[in-house]
This record gives C-alpha cells, structure tokens and sequence, in this order.
C-alpha cells in the first residue's frame, strides 16, 4: 500500500496514473479497435507507448529512495511493470506490423498473430489496471 505520510507520495501517485493511463489507452484499443483498424495500425500506437513506458521506468530507478525502503519498493515494482508492458508492446508490434488487412477480414496466419499480440498485451494491461489501484492507491 502507499505510505500516506511518505516524503513523495504525490510523485508515485502521478508516475502511477500515467503507467495506468498508458495501459488504459492500449486496453482500450484492444477491446474496441476502430473500425476498419488493421493490426499494423493498432502496432503503431504500441510503438509509440513503449518509450514513454521505459522513460517512466528510468525516472522511478533513477529516483532517489535511500530513507525510505516502502518507497523503493514501490518504485522498483512501478519500474519492473513499466519495463514488461513497453517489451510486450514492442514484442506485439513486431509481431503485427507487416499486417494491414482490417481485423475483421485478416486470413488465418494474421489472425493467429493478432490474437498472440492482442491476448498479452490485454494479460499485461490488465495485470497493470489491477495491481496500481491496491500498490499505488490509484484509481483505473
């Protein structure tokens, strides 16, 4: 749980809701694509998540937690869950990009691919979604 009286608490929080915004925003795509979307067009917006995901990751390492081991914690968990979601998102992406037919229409290979790509990365956002509201004391 957050430490309430913890120095940074208003950080953590903040670095939590842009982890849960960021897999909300994927989740989201995942569950209702726009129509007509193909699975290349949804690995665009992965690729984009990724990066933001490792930056945020680096600031919760790069942030210093010595008087505090709740707080460490806390911040190595953010980081390993900001890590996993940018490598299953880089992984999904690679995985669907050279698939532009729509999602509704995609032959069997590409669907087998969608559905590899679209199942972890709804595992990863999902773990994400649940563990922040109980770790963090955030709300998804």
């Amino acid at each position: 749980m957050c430490d309430v009286g913890a120095p940074d608490t208003g950080h953590e929080r903040r670095e939590a809701a842009e982890l849960a915004a960021i897999a909300s925003d994927i989740l989201a795509a995942l569950t209702r694509p726009p129509a007509g979307a193909s699975p290349a067009v949804l690995a665009a917006g992965w690729r984009q998540a990724a990066p933001a995901c490792r930056r945020l990751a680096q600031r919760e390492v790069l942030r210093d937690t010595r008087d505090d081991p709740g707080a460490a914690d806390r911040r190595r968990r953010l980081a390993e869950m900001a890590v996993r979601l940018a490598v299953n998102a880089e992984w999904a992406a690679v995985v669907c990009d050279g698939h532009t037919t729509p999602i509704t229409s995609l032959p069997f290979a590409a669907a087998r691919d969608w559905a590899r790509a679209r199942d972890a990365l709804r595992h990863t956002t999902l773990g994400i979604l649940l563990h922040l509201p109980i770790s963090h004391g955030i709300t998804t």
